[in-house]
């Protein structure tokens, strides 16, 4: 079975079914559920999940570009989607691995949950393309994206593998913090070198160390206005994303799992994410102790339930880590 096409195989020995589906299994021996990569009688893509039988859903919601459906065998619930538009089997191979992820914690016998579960992904990669499609990110957005994918690339590729560097990156799937590595969480801030240089925290948990050790990274980007520098280090966002892409491209699962992160965080290729290029001016390093500045809930009264605040990065020296020290992710061994 190809990882750039898992259907292949089925197409290779297709037989013409009329009430039956080709299929080959799609979840892992370890994946408590039973999914399968199939093809229909029209010969349309189609991802396959058998469970335990239950009471049959009459309100399944409608998706552009997929059609979904439920029936009751013998002994078993099938959940079937089904693809439209062939030629956008590719994304929707990153869906199906999606929902393969998403369902890996769920027990066998829960396909009431499993398919809820299904139903709650498939309805949040529509509200994706449907934001994407009709705006693109903010500038600030932007920014903040750039950010993370230098931190993703320079700091946790170096540190760890493809896979475990992916692993880490939390900020577009509305982790508290932008990344965590075990008991490490790491909060990354990013503005223009013509920016004041204030950050804001944008909940009591975001610096909470309570969690785990924090660190604060602080970066400052340098616009660049010359369109034919071809230095490798000055990037707009969208050549960063391609730079990572190459960087994954000869692992599909890791690249997939890229993918579906920068869907996530509202980003799909578009040139007018060419049009700004920065280069990485400065990058800082702060640890979060308990003497850090800083609201949480411990500190401030019950009835607040919810704060966001501002910090001068200028004022922050006596937190300032140095580089070497900062690399050391103690909890890798």
């Amino acid at each position: 079975m190809s990882d750039i096409n898992p259907w292949e195989d089925i197409e290779k020995n297709f037989q013409e079914f009329k009430d039956k589906l080709n299929k080959i299994r799609a979840s892992s021996i370890m994946h408590p559920q039973n999914f399968f990569w199939a093809i229909n009688f029209q010969k349309s893509y189609c991802f396959l999940y058998e469970g335990n039988k239950i009471e049959n859903n009459k309100t399944l919601p409608k998706f552009e570009g997929f059609e979904i459906s439920q029936q009751q065998l013998k002994d078993t619930t099938q959940l079937l989607i089904v693809l439209k538009d062939p030629g956008n089997r590719d994304i929707f191979r990153i869906i199906c691995k999606d929902i393969l992820k998403a369902t890996d914690v769920i027990t066998r016998d829960d396909s009431k949950a499993t398919i809820g579960v299904i139903i709650k992904r498939l309805t949040r990669w529509q509200d994706i393309f449907r934001k994407s499609i009709s705006k693109t990110l903010t500038k600030e957005q932007q920014i903040g994206l750039i950010g993370e994918l230098l931190f993703l690339k320079d700091i946790m590729f170096n540190e760890l593998s493809f896979k475990e560097g992916l692993q880490t990156w939390q900020g577009p799937l509305e982790g508290e913090q932008d990344f965590a590595f075990n008991s490490n969480l790491y909060e990354v801030k990013t503005q223009l070198s013509s920016s004041d240089h204030k950050i804001k925290i944008s909940s009591l948990e975001q610096l909470n160390n309570e969690s785990g050790k924090i660190y604060l990274i602080h970066q400052i980007l340098s616009p660049n206005k010359e369109e034919d520098n071809n230095d490798k280090d000055i990037i707009s966002l969208q050549e960063i994303i391609n730079n990572i892409r190459n960087i994954l491209s000869e692992d599909l699962n890791n690249l997939d799992l890229f993918e579906s992160i920068i869907f996530e965080a509202g980003y799909v290729d578009n040139e007018l994410y060419n049009r700004e290029r920065y280069s990485l001016f400065k990058r800082k390093f702060f640890i979060i102790d308990d003497d850090f500045p800083k609201l949480v809930k411990k500190n401030i009264p019950t009835l607040v339930v919810s704060a966001s605040y501002v910090l001068d990065i200028n004022s922050l020296d006596k937190w300032e880590i140095n580089k070497e020290d900062f690399y050391i992710l103690e909890d890798k061994a």
